[in-house]
């Protein structure tokens, strides 16, 4: 691991979009949308309603209509089973508990025929084989607690085999619930609240809809698919979480294999027994599939409630969006649905603005062991848009002084075009690169460092020992110093990381203050073989950090989404191996500043790895 000062001086300390911290967006046009609010409120003579819409973590539009404020508290109804599927897979994240453990395990009334082999997945997706009642005394009596109320539910003839049939509704989710308190031996409450409210900072949501009084207020018998009540504010920070594939204000809330299980189909193929979806049944864990991509993944995802509280999030727009009010589902849904179809549009069609078009990529450093062939540490970087004067480093003695104990003694730095290798430099002598804001060289150090006015194309910088060949640490770094109209397009590092290594690149994006860009970030592993590379990297992992060393964006497994293979064709990047690769990806949005990804592999595995960074178009979506 980089010390502090190393860290900060080398590797460009970085961050990314946080909520709150972005000043300039995309020209979006809203009136369509608020038009929508107010017909409801008019045909439906609501008393109130609000719509708040994130975009990147940014909050874009948020408006309250008739006595609705910020602080007003409703009940959600089946929302609720959102929040639950939550707190139920962060139990699987803390290894508490499995999705395929069976009820019997932990509620003794279960252990018979019939009930005993019903699981925790089938109880949240609604094909557990009991009915689908939403109106039990098991779930609204207050007077009992959630054991009393799971061991009533036992009570009650199924409908058909666990796993046969989807059936909506709440009495299966409560069984789970109790399942959840028995494996950690704390409430309901305690457990939404470690797990949910506490990590998102949530202060007006709990499970007690019979109060309008805040703060949490516990209950005994929470109903967990359709007990809670919440703010506008609150459910969208937990939207965003979603959005974010579990992680919230650089707090990791629950694993991104957690989220995707959440929003995957797990009904396809069943019997419909009953259902509140117009049109084709998709359903999650908690929370309904919206839209599918051309390989089964889902682009958006919903939850919604018996009152017309709405809730959506779309992973190729990345937006959150709640819509908070008090009616009948059944005729408010028409409404949400148009609002989320005028979303797509006023962000598809949304110019970007001037801020957004300045930003660019300037800098990129990254550290690795540097040695011959395949074992060398490559630096790449595309030009686009005209000729650019760059500066490119290899250094290893300077290393020393930043406590690196293994640094490379002697690196020899080539710069190619293609095959072609255009300029080289062993010893730096004169040229050290502080006019670019570069740390100053000791004189008459082995480092190595050059310059040259390029003209757009692609290059590699590659860092090999002198000989006597003895490999190092060493540190590749690239610079933008003006002296054109091109612009960098593309960054990227190739090095081979050993058993529990990790690669750790800093890259800097200029532009005035408040400007928005989206940039793709790929960790490839797998996905070099192809390509003629041998021991690659199985299953690298990425991770953004900010300039706190704040964990603020990370994926495992692209999962071969449609959104990502479409980010791949508008930069001119290769296409992974296939949609099952565990090749790494995500599109973010940045304001300038300085960033480090971090690439390491799955199990400590050990292989060659390549860390890619490419501007995006400003107003992909």
């Amino acid at each position: 691991m980089l010390s502090p000062r190393l860290s900060v001086l080398v590797l460009l300390a970085s961050g990314i979009i946080r909520p709150g911290l972005l000043t300039a967006t995309p020209a979006y046009d809203f009136a369509p949308l608020t038009a929508i609010v107010q017909e409801a409120s008019a045909d439906l003579d609501l008393r109130g309603a609000s719509l708040r819409v994130l975009i990147d973590g940014q909050p874009v539009y948020e408006r309250f209509f008739g006595t609705y404020t910020a602080n007003t508290l409703v009940p959600i109804a089946s929302a609720s089973k959102t929040l639950s599927a939550a707190v139920l897979m962060a139990l699987v994240d803390d290894g508490s508990l499995s999705l395929d453990d069976k009820v019997s395990k932990f509620i003794p009334s279960f252990n018979k025929p019939g009930y005993a082999d019903i699981t925790l997945r089938q109880c949240f997706s609604h094909t557990s084989g009991l009915p689908g009642s939403e109106e039990n005394e098991a779930l609204s009596d207050s007077s009992i607690t959630l054991a009393q109320s799971a061991d009533l539910i036992a009570q009650i003839p199924l409908i058909g085999p666990p796993g046969g049939q989807f059936a909506y509704g709440g009495l299966s989710m409560q069984v789970a619930g109790r399942c959840a308190e028995v494996a950690t031996g704390k409430s309901w409450d305690q457990l939404f609240q470690e797990k949910i409210t506490g990590p998102l900072g949530l202060t007006r949501v709990d499970y007690t809809t019979a109060s309008l009084l805040p703060p949490y207020r516990p209950n005994t018998n929470p109903r967990i698919a359709g007990g809670a009540r919440c703010n506008l504010g609150d459910y969208s920070i937990f939207a965003q979480m979603l959005v974010n594939r579990g992680i919230y204000n650089g707090r990791r809330v629950l694993s991104e294999a957690s989220v995707r299980e959440m929003q995957r189909n797990h009904v396809a193929g069943l019997p419909v027994i009953n259902s509140p979806a117009v049109g084709p049944t998709r359903y999650g864990l908690g929370m309904w599939v919206d839209v599918i991509d051309a390989n089964g993944q889902t682009v958006e995802a919903s939850a919604a409630g018996a009152f017309g509280f709405t809730s959506w999030i779309d992973h190729a727009r990345r937006i959150a969006a709640v819509f908070l009010v008090l009616d009948q589902g059944p005729i408010v849904r028409p409404y949400a649905n148009r609002m989320q179809a005028a979303l797509r549009t006023i962000v598809d069609s949304a110019a970007a603005s001037p801020e957004d078009a300045a930003a660019r990529l300037a800098n990129l450093s990254v550290r690795g062991t540097a040695g011959l062939g395949d074992a060398s540490l490559i630096a790449g970087f595309s030009l686009g848009e005209g000729d650019r004067t760059i500066l490119v480093r290899g250094i290893g003695p300077a290393l020393t002084s930043f406590g690196v104990t293994n640094a490379l003694a002697d690196p020899a730095l080539t710069l190619f075009r293609g095959s072609i290798a255009i300029a080289a430099n062993d010893n730096w002598a004169t040229l050290d690169g502080r006019a670019v804001g570069a740390f100053p060289l000791t004189a008459g150090s082995r480092d190595a460092v050059l310059t040259a006015p390029l003209t757009p194309g692609g290059y590699t910088a590659v860092i090999t020992p002198v000989s006597p060949a003895t490999a190092g640490e060493a540190l590749a770094e690239l610079y933008d110093s003006g002296g054109g109209s091109g612009r960098l397009t593309n960054l990227s590092a190739r090095v081979r990381l050993a058993a529990g290594g990790r690669l750790i690149a800093g890259f800097v994006v200029q532009g005035p203050p408040g400007a928005l860009k989206p940039f793709l970030l790929r960790a490839v592993g797998p996905s070099l073989a192809p390509l003629g590379l041998s021991d690659v990297l199985a299953d690298p992992k990425l991770e953004l950090y900010n300039a706190a060393s704040t964990l603020v964006a990370a994926n495992d497994t692209w999962a071969g989404t449609a959104a990502l293979a479409s980010a791949f064709t508008r930069v001119g990047a290769f296409p992974f191996a296939a949609p099952t690769s565990k090749d790494a990806a995500c599109v973010v949005g940045l304001v300038p500043g300085s960033y480090t990804v971090h690439l390491s592999g799955g199990n400590a595995s050990a292989g060659t790895t390549l860390v890619e960074i490419y501007e995006l178009p400003a107003s992909f979506r």
